[in-house]
């Protein structure tokens, strides 16, 4: 496949994260490239929730002109739990082609439980790119998450003489954790599958856990780990991670700039955050530990970064999000 550079007339580009938590459930990412113009040069999708009805991610995909006559360059599903890919399935119909990256666990060859929104999305994968092949033979723009990085998974920007090159890397999970996997309880191990994204753009680096357990960190190779990170997404909700406290503690992690995390009622615990607002420049999150004062239907955090310095330009709140915790 090949694929050409996006290019612009603006003299800037900037990195867009949109953290989206729906009311202490779920949670999403629409991560996006734009220019000095406004114009959406790039867009990638990290998980789906949708709560009550109300589908943050769809909704802001359709306000950039995403749909019929446009699709996204990306999409990830970070690991099959229910509270990030509820109707995913929707965006893979919605929003995807055959020359949209896809990246994900390989639940579609393994024992676990086939849940009702899984075959949803098995049945969309079908639809999209006829994925009932053998392994071997899966079209060359959907990966099961078996390599740490890929040529695939990098696109470049020319932004009047200057290009900016932006790469995607997997580093987590090895991909036979869940084709090895004996238990199929899914409730029990469904987060030890959990994808953990490093994004390099212009040498700056941003970091998405997912919902990544100490059982897939650990065995992380620390040459992978960055030292100073533009923004980290919190694993697992603000849960307790012990490895990620060990990176930073013992100076693996050197910096952070801003953490990020979805919050949601019964799982992030205080200490955590209080953790990484000390060892951050800034911490957002997506509700508010009081849960009586989560009163929208969505928690909505914002940070735009110029690619060129590697600085936060613009920061925006919705709904329940909270900036500078």
């Amino acid at each position: 496949m090949i694929r050409y550079p996006i290019q612009t007339k603006s003299s800037k580009i900037f990195f867009n994260i949109d953290l989206i938590g729906y009311k202490n459930i779920g949670e999403s990412l629409v991560l996006s490239v734009t220019d000095d113009f406004d114009e959406i040069l790039w867009c990638g999708i990290i998980d789906c929730f949708c709560y009550k009805g109300y589908n943050k991610t769809k909704n802001m995909l359709k306000k950039f002109g995403y749909g019929i006559n446009r699709k996204i360059n990306f999409l990830c599903i970070s690991h099959p739990d229910l509270d990030h890919i509820n109707t995913i399935s929707e965006i893979f119909d919605d929003f995807c082609d055959k020359n949209s990256i896809i990246l994900m666990p390989n639940f579609k060859d393994s024992s676990i439980l086939q849940t009702d929104e899984i075959k949803k999305i098995k049945k969309s994968l079908n639809n999209l790119l006829n994925t009932a092949y053998p392994r071997g033979k899966i079209p060359n723009n959907i990966f099961f998450n078996q390599k740490i990085g890929l040529p695939e998974l990098k696109w470049k920007f020319i932004v009047g003489t200057k290009s900016y090159d932006l790469q995607i890397e997997s580093l987590t999970p090895s991909d036979a954790v869940m084709l090895n996997s004996t238990n199929v309880n899914y409730n029990q191990f469904k987060n030890d599958f959990s994808i953990c994204l490093k994004i390099t753009f212009n040498n700056n680096i941003f970091l998405f856990m997912g919902d990544c357990t100490d059982f897939v960190l650990k065995d992380l190779d620390e040459y992978y780990i960055p030292n100073n990170i533009c923004y980290l997404k919190i694993p697992h909700h603000g849960d307790k991670n012990e490895t990620m406290e060990y990176y930073i503690n013992e100076n693996i992690i050197e910096n952070i700039s801003i953490s990020g995390c979805a919050y949601r009622k019964n799982t992030t615990l205080k200490e955590t955050l209080d953790f990484y607002k000390k060892h951050c420049n800034s911490l957002s999150v997506t509700g508010n530990i009081d849960h009586s004062k989560n009163i929208h239907l969505y928690g909505h955090i914002k940070h735009v970064y110029d690619i060129e310095t590697g600085t936060i330009v613009k920061e925006l709140k919705e709904g329940n999000g909270i900036l500078h915790y």
